[in-house]
C-alpha cells in the first residue's frame, strides 16, 4: 500500500503543476460586456488590510467592499502571456452610467491609478502578471515591469523590487 501511495505522489504533483493556471478567475469578455456576469473578487493587501479598488478602504466583511474582476484581453504580439490579466474595478453608479475602470501603470505620471479603459492610450499599461507566492499574489505590470504597492493611506505606487511589493489575497464574492 505504501509503494502505491508513493507512486501516486509524483503523478499528482506533476498534474498539479501542469494545471497551475489562474484561468478560473477570469471573466469572459462577452459575459462582462453583454451579460453583466462577473467572477468577482475582493482583493486585500496583507500589510495594510486595504481592499483594492478605485477608492481603497479597510477590509471589513460586514461592509460593502470594492469588487474587482479580471479579463483576458491580450494585445497582439505579446509573448509569454501566462497569468497576464486586466484588473477591472466593478463600480455600479446610481445614474445608470457604468464605466469600465481598469488598473493602469501610467509611466508618464509615474503613478498607478484606476482609469477608464476607453481612455488608456497604451493598452499594455493595463495588463498585469499575477505572480503566485504561496497563498498570496503579487501584481507586476508587463509594460513597465514594476510591482504594485499600496501604502497605508491608500495610494498606489510602482516599486522595482518584489520584496517591496504588496502581497494580495483574493476573496471570492458569490
Amino acid at each position: 500500500m505504501k509503494k502505491i501511495f508513493l507512486l501516486f505522489i509524483p503523478i499528482f504533483l506533476i498534474s498539479a503543476i501542469s494545471h497551475d493556471t489562474l484561468f478560473s478567475v477570469v471573466t469572459k469578455k462577452e459575459d462582462a460586456l453583454v451579460n453583466h456576469r462577473y467572477t468577482k473578487f475582493v482583493i486585500v493587501d496583507d500589510a495594510t488590510g486595504l481592499a483594492l479598488g478605485k477608492n481603497p478602504m479597510a477590509y471589513d466583511a460586514g461592509k460593502k467592499m470594492p469588487v474587482n474582476y479580471f479579463t483576458l484581453d491580450l494585445p497582439e504580439g505579446l509573448v509569454n502571456t501566462k497569468r497576464v490579466f486586466v484588473l477591472h474595478n466593478l463600480i455600479k453608479s446610481e445614474g445608470g452610467d457604468d464605466y469600465d475602470w481598469v488598473l493602469e501603470d501610467n509611466s508618464v505620471e509615474n503613478t498607478i491609478i484606476f482609469s477608464r479603459r476607453k481612455f488608456v492610450a497604451l493598452k499594455m499599461a493595463m495588463h498585469w502578471r499575477f505572480i503566485v507566492r504561496g497563498e498570496r499574489v503579487l501584481l507586476k505590470n508587463i509594460r513597465t515591469r514594476d510591482y504594485l504597492k499600496i501604502t497605508a493611506d491608500g495610494k498606489f505606487s510602482p516599486v522595482d523590487l518584489e520584496s517591496d511589493a504588496s502581497k494580495w489575497k483574493f476573496i471570492h464574492v458569490f
